[in-house]
């Protein structure tokens, strides 16, 4: 039998070319046509091959086996992922009752001059006396321990007077969980705090130790109260701070606003005094007088302080306090404020001559001056004259 020879269909470019499917669309021999043609032809032999022939058990296990093992690895990070999430929220929890009671621990060491060791339910009491005002301040930081809360508590009394109690750390499950650590020598004081989150789903309880040590504010050291620049002395026991009895008189310079009210307290409420230039440098100065000074009985020392700000930097003010002949030429004292617009408190004592006259007179007198080459502005914040026996 003879085989049967396609027939010839011409493309359309008439070069005879055999065309194995008679009822296709001719696209040309090589064209793009061709080419997607066979694509189609080839992908469908191959799909249905895949169709028919299907999986092996083989293929079956080896898939299944490789689901299980991905299954039970992403399974194990997700247990282990949500076990850590209430252990470490316990942890978080222990650390903010620590840092809290870390930082009022800190603070009131810092700031007191002595400390007394308590009876329980109290652990102690920090103490220092605050000389900012018109007359001194003693506070007390009382710290106990609080059953009914299960906290560690901070109290703060003014001249004997509770003024304020709060918490300062939670979950103090029993008075021991907190301790004082006193050194007399060193000055030194260290608190070991540990609150314990007690049940923590699935854990049990958390606790965490932290340890606090601080150190006290010697008497004799320096202090700067407001903040400023200059380390300011303590006033020994006994001393009793006077404000300016009336408002300043401005014997050069240009009133802006202020009064003596603003005067008492350094509350960042200021009497403020434009330089005039008259002819020649540019000039403030103002003059004030104490209220009486009642007691002490006898004034052994006088200390002024004054807390104030210039609207220029490095600018030195002078301090002048009458004496038995009056002002006199050399100031009592000179401050320079390094920087401009900040608070800063300067202070300084009277010589023996000049504290005997307040003691006769009971009243201070001051005079401040300053003068420069451009116009500036002085801010006064506070003036207090502190008569010590």
């Amino acid at each position: 039998m003879r085989a049967r020879i396609p027939r010839v269909i011409q493309s359309p470019d008439g070069d005879g070319t055999k065309n194995p499917w008679p009822h296709a669309v001719t696209l040309g021999s090589s064209g793009p046509g061709v080419r997607i043609l066979r694509s189609l032809r080839f992908l469908r032999m191959t799909t249905h091959e895949s169709v028919a022939r299907g999986f092996t058990l083989v293929e079956v296990v080896i898939a299944l086996t490789i689901a299980g093992l991905l299954v039970t690895a992403l399974a194990g990070t997700l247990s282990l992922t949500l076990s850590q999430v209430p252990k470490e929220g316990a942890k978080l929890a222990v650390e903010n009752r620590q840092q809290l009671a870390r930082y009022w621990l800190a603070r009131d060491a810092n700031s007191a001059e002595t400390y007394t060791l308590g009876t329980s339910p109290q652990y102690g009491a920090f103490t220092w006396t605050d000389y900012s005002g018109q007359t001194p301040v003693t506070y007390d930081a009382v710290y106990y321990y609080d059953a009914a809360l299960s906290a560690l508590m901070r109290q703060v009394r003014q001249n004997g007077v509770v003024q304020e109690t709060f918490q300062v750390a939670g979950d103090i499950v029993q008075e021991s969980a907190v301790a004082f650590a006193w050194s007399e020598a060193e000055q030194k004081i260290a608190v070991t705090v540990t609150p314990t989150i007690e049940e923590a789903p699935g854990l049990g309880d958390i606790g965490r130790t932290a340890t606090v040590v601080a150190f006290l504010r010697y008497k004799g050291q320096y202090i700067v109260s407001p903040p400023g620049m200059e380390a300011v002395p303590t006033p020994p026991p006994g001393s009793f701070g006077y404000c300016p009895a009336a408002d300043p008189t401005i014997v050069r310079g240009t009133y802006v606003s202020g009064s003596v009210s603003s005067l008492c307290q350094a509350d960042s409420e200021f009497l403020v005094v434009d330089s005039v230039n008259a002819g020649g440098p540019f000039k403030v100065v103002w003059e004030g007088s104490s209220q009486t000074i009642t007691s002490p009985a006898s004034i052994g020392q006088l200390q002024v302080r004054f807390t104030g700000k210039m609207s220029k930097n490095n600018v030195r003010m002078d301090f002048y306090v009458k004496g038995p002949s009056g002002y006199e030429d050399a100031p009592d004292s000179s401050f320079t404020f390094p920087d401009a617009n900040v608070a800063t408190t300067h202070s300084f004592y009277l010589n023996a001559a000049k504290v005997a006259y307040v003691d006769t007179t009971r009243v201070a007198e001051l005079k401040v001056e300053r003068r420069t080459d451009s116009n500036f502005t002085i801010y006064t914040d506070q003036v207090l004259f502190i008569a010590s026996p």
